[in-house]
Parts: C-alpha cells; sequence; structure tokens
C-alpha cells in the first residue's frame, strides 16, 4: 500500500475539496489487517466517482472518510465494486445523521474523537471476522437450498414456498397456481445414453422452467423427473399458457441439443394445472395433489400436453328412510 493510499494532505492555501472531512494516516496495525485481506484505505473527496473507481477492485475492509449528508452516495457507489467490510470514519456530528444509512449498506460507523486511531485496527479485525462468518453462513444455507445437479431449489424451499404462497393467496384473496411437470420417456434416454445424458436433460429442463417463468415464480424439483412451477397471482388460464409455453421451449431445446440422439429427440413434457380460485382445495399439500392429478390425466390422455385440474363428480348415494315404528 503506498502511501498516496495511506494519507491525504491537505494544504492551507488549497480550496477544500466538498466531501472531504480530515487527513488519515492509518495505523500499522488497521493497515496490516487490509493488507491481509487484500484492502487498501480510500479516502473520500468528494469526488465519488474517482473513489469508486480505485476501490473497484477491492474486496475487504475499506476506511473511508466523509462528511454529514454524503454518506449515503458514497456506500451506494462503493458498494458496487466492494463486497467487504467497510468502516465509515465520522465527524461526531454526523454519527446520529448517518447512522441509519450505514445500518441498512452494512457499514460500520467509527467516530473520529480522541483515541479512534487505536479503536480502528480492533474494529477493522472484527468486521473482517464477521463478513467471512456470514460467507460461510451464506455458502452453507445456499448448499443446504439447492438442487446441487439443477441448480433449483430444492424440495424443502419449495415446498416451503407453497405453504407461504397458499396461505398469502388466501389471506388476501388472490388467485394462486401450480404446475406438476413431468418428463415423457426419459427412462430409456437413462437407460440407453446413460445418466451422463440424462443428467444433461434434467438441467436443460431446469434451463427452460426458469426462461418461462417469473422472478416472482418459485420453481423447484420435486424429485426424479418430476419438477413444480408455483406462480402467485395467477389464474388457471394463466398457468395453461405458461405449460403450453413450456411444452413449446421444451421441444425446442431438446431436438437442437441432441440433433443426432433419436430417444432423446423424442422427449417430451406433460404438464398438470391448478389453481385456487378453480379448484378450492382446502390446503396447499391439496393443491399440489390437484396439479398431481390432472398431471396423470394428461399422461393418460396421450402425454405432451396440458391438462387443467377437473374434480370428478362425487358418487351419489341414495339414502333411504327407515319406516317408522309405532310405539304403544
Amino acid at each position: 500500500m503506498t502511501q498516496a493510499n495511506r494519507r491525504t494532505t491537505h494544504e492551507t492555501d488549497q480550496v477544500q475539496p466538498e466531501g472531504l472531512v480530515v487527513s488519515i494516516q492509518l495505523p500499522s496495525e488497521a493497515e496490516a489487517v487490509l493488507t491481509a485481506h487484500g484492502g487498501s484505505a480510500v479516502v473520500s473527496y468528494g469526488k465519488i466517482d474517482e473513489a469508486a473507481n480505485d476501490a473497484r477492485t477491492e474486496k475487504a475492509a475499506v476506511v473511508i472518510t466523509t462528511v454529514i449528508g454524503s454518506a449515503m452516495e458514497t456506500v451506494v457507489r462503493l458498494r458496487r465494486w466492494i463486497a467487504g467490510p467497510i468502516v465509515m470514519l465520522v465527524e461526531p456530528d454526523a454519527l446520529a445523521t448517518e447512522l441509519m444509512v450505514a445500518s441498512q449498506a452494512g457499514v460500520t460507523l467509527l467516530p473520529m474523537v480522541s483515541g479512534y486511531e487505536k479503536m480502528l485496527p480492533y474494529v477493522l479485525s472484527q468486521q473482517v471476522e464477521l463478513t467471512a462468518l456470514r460467507s460461510e453462513r451464506d455458502r452453507l444455507f445456499e448448499q443446504a437450498s439447492r438442487d446441487s445437479l439443477t441448480g433449483l431449489v430444492n424440495r424443502r424451499v419449495g415446498d416451503d414456498a407453497l405453504g407461504r404462497g397458499y396461505a398469502e393467496a388466501t389471506r388476501y384473496d388472490n388467485d394462486f397456481a401450480c404446475l406438476m411437470i413431468d418428463l415423457d420417456g426419459f427412462k430409456p434416454v437413462n437407460d440407453r445414453l446413460g445418466h451422463g445424458v440424462g443428467d444433461e436433460v434434467l438441467r436443460l429442463t431446469a434451463g427452460v422452467l426458469k426462461a418461462c417463468c417469473r422472478t416472482c415464480d418459485t420453481v423447484y424439483r420435486y424429485g426424479g423427473d418430476e419438477f413444480v412451477v408455483l406462480m402467485p397471482q395467477t389464474d388457471i388460464a394463466g398457468a395453461v399458457a405458461v405449460g403450453k409455453r413450456i411444452i413449446t421451449a421444451f421441444t425446442g431445446v431438446m431436438r437442437r441439443q441432441f440433433l443426432n440422439k433419436p430417444v432423446a429427440m423424442q422427449l417430451s413434457v406433460s404438464v398438470g394445472a391448478a389453481s385456487l380460485r378453480e379448484s378450492r382445495p382446502s390446503s396447499a399439500a391439496r393443491l399440489l395433489d390437484q396439479a398431481d392429478q390432472a398431471l396423470a390425466q394428461a399422461k393418460t390422455s396421450g402425454k405432451h400436453r396440458v391438462e387443467r385440474y377437473r374434480p370428478t363428480p362425487r358418487t351419489q348415494v341414495k339414502i333411504v328412510p327407515r319406516p317408522l315404528r309405532l310405539v304403544r
């Protein structure tokens, strides 16, 4: 780290740039923390773009000086490039003003009171350690919530989303649709072309589903070659339209990807659709079961199609009243 990066001087005959509070000389202990984690000190002069450009590749702790009112712009720009912790040095009078901004942006504020230089190495070390722990936590959560083959959220996360979506739709009287999707002819692909090709088909299927759905929809692998799509504020007609779009897109991808593999080119998908207002399920699990029943109907009707859930008429039981018996 160069002296220019660590220290900024201010001559009395120069006009002080807007945004510059103090000159800063990092203590050697703080410099050691930054150096060990690939970071450096960034001093904000008011030309925030220049400070952000200097910090474009920073991944570790960064120290900034700022004035009242400039923290939000500074942090927003720097957060585009800095993944690591940011410790912002502020004047004591600015602490209350900038505290809310800092807490929302994940920035630690250190007031420049007497002896703050001794506190800086400790604060930096703590923030670097906390950032590492958060990163590990996020990595483990991502690993636990994703299907390792397709990259979609796994069934546990998907089932939680199903329950939340059903509860929210019921509470606010919105529609909520569910698609159950199954591959037709997947077993022959695994048997003849191997599990490697089968895995590639599943990954491609996941890509098709994500491309055909909105960001607010939840797509997850239910198990084997079955997938589920949850669509908030979507009626049955919209769900059927999405199902048809999935079938068309899947067919095109398979034909392009497996041009010389006739077995794989014969793959198709069947889709079952159900919605809250259409079939009035009594629970989230019942909605999923209705979509599964519609999928079974699509399979028995020739596959490569979308079927919507249609409740079967209940068997009418004729009740014959017993004749009254007179009691004497």
